[in-house]
């Protein structure tokens, strides 16, 4: 098939968890079918980057958008639109309105490359689609949550800090169902990233046919973890993770403030890096500086996650499933998680993971890991197999090769 993939991030370099798995569902997707990229970016920088990703694809075409609305007048609309889509049957638009020159450039490849099939990433990328949507109606199109949103607004709701938070949160969550429902039910087939965001959408959209709703897990290439990495540091902890991202931050503010307090207590000697990105973020609440280093945006994660004996992932807040796990269990790094962190992951607490929402049992559980060397070496090697075994790219492929049959097979049969 002619595959037109719809990105949000340029895939490359693939340093985040959505570029990650952009990348690697590109690549498996170019070795039996014809690839055809649009992509988002952010800055003009990001074109350099064009010639990483351009073997495996047919074309490559990366737009800017020109058109932003101020944040405030953002907010309102955003508001306005979630009104609409409480008493309209049509969603509007929840990211504000889309910029023209992306609109406009996404229908003339459209156009130009004829794709037999549209792979679209993310929810957000639905508002670029919907200005042209009856024009599009003859491509067959699959719509990938990696997150279910309005489950994560929902999270939002819960752990909002105050009444007045939670009041906001809540007035934004209920007509987002609407919208993420309403636009998951217009595509031919959506693709979650594990069991259990498939059954949260089909409980959103109950009008979806389940047969639709297909589940492609995240993934890491785990030949590219492997090597000589530095021997880990003693009494080391880290959380790879940009604080940027709202949910990553929530983790790092709720361990810094309730957690790392009773781990020190007991051990002085324990530090914790956070790397990723954090320009912007209040990062004084989490007392840098006090066992604690902000590394800042690091080229190459892997050896900061090698060199650590442990690597924490306290989120309270989330969806789809965390390829920080996966690549901390790629290099051998022991995890010790909360239940919504380790979410959707088949993965065992005690065999291949420790998993603790308290923040008493999250200390002692880390505690314990770094005391007992036999549980660390046995964390380490039934994590690495479980990534081999299930999250390994090559075995995602087989999946997402059967799914493109299927998608193929129905496609012959209605005649396109």
């Amino acid at each position: 098939m002619r595959l037109l993939v719809v990105c949000p991030f340029f895939p490359w370099p693939p340093d985040t968890g959505i570029r990650i798995q952009q990348a690697g569902l590109i690549r498996l997707a170019a070795r039996r079918h014809s690839v055809c990229l649009f992509s988002l970016i952010q800055s003009e920088e990001e074109r350099k980057h064009k010639a990483q990703i351009a073997p495996h694809c047919e074309r490559v075409f990366a737009v800017r958008p020109v058109h932003q609305l101020p944040g405030r007048l953002d907010g309102r609309r955003r508001w306005r639109d979630g009104l609409w889509s409480l008493v309209r049957r049509n969603p509007r638009y929840f990211y504000g309105p889309p910029s023209p020159n992306v609109v406009v450039a996404l229908r003339q490849k459209v156009y130009e490359w004829q794709p037999d099939l549209m792979w679209v990433n993310t929810l957000y990328m639905t508002n670029y689609l919907w200005p042209s949507w009856e024009a599009l109606r003859g491509i067959p199109k699959v719509l990938v949550e990696h997150n279910v949103e309005t489950s994560v607004q929902r999270q939002q709701v819960e752990v909002a800090a105050s009444w007045g938070r939670r009041v906001r949160a809540w007035g934004y969550w209920l007509p987002f169902g609407r919208f993420e429902a309403r636009m998951a039910e217009r595509f031919d087939w959506v693709v979650t990233v594990s069991d259990v965001d498939r059954g949260r959408l089909l409980s959103l959209a109950p009008r979806l046919d389940p047969e639709r709703v297909f589940v492609l897990p995240n993934g890491v290439n785990v030949t590219a973890y492997d090597g000589e990495w530095e021997r880990p540091r003693p009494n080391t902890l880290i959380f790879p993770g940009a604080l940027t991202y709202n949910a990553n931050y929530d983790a790092m503010e709720f361990f810094s403030s309730r957690i790392f307090p009773l781990i020190r207590a007991e051990n002085p000697r324990v530090t914790l890096r956070i790397t990723g990105r954090y320009d912007g973020v209040p990062v004084e609440r989490l007392s840098p500086g006090d066992g604690i280093e902000l590394t800042g945006y690091l080229d190459d994660v892997r050896p900061a996650i090698a060199h650590s004996w442990v690597c924490v992932v306290p989120l309270r807040v989330g969806g789809g499933t965390r390829l920080k796990i996966l690549e901390a269990m790629a290099l051998g790094t022991p995890v010790v998680a909360t239940s919504k962190g380790a979410e959707g992951l088949d993965v065992t607490d005690g065999e291949n993971i420790l998993i603790a929402d308290d923040p008493a049992d999250f200390a002692r559980a880390v505690l314990r890991l770094l005391g007992d060397a036999t549980l660390r070496a046995k964390l380490s090697a039934n994590g690495r197999r479980l990534v081999e075994e299930r999250y390994s790219w090559e075995a995602i492929g087989a999946r997402l090769d059967r799914l493109l049959d299927r998608v193929a097979a129905h496609c012959t049969q209605m005649g396109k």
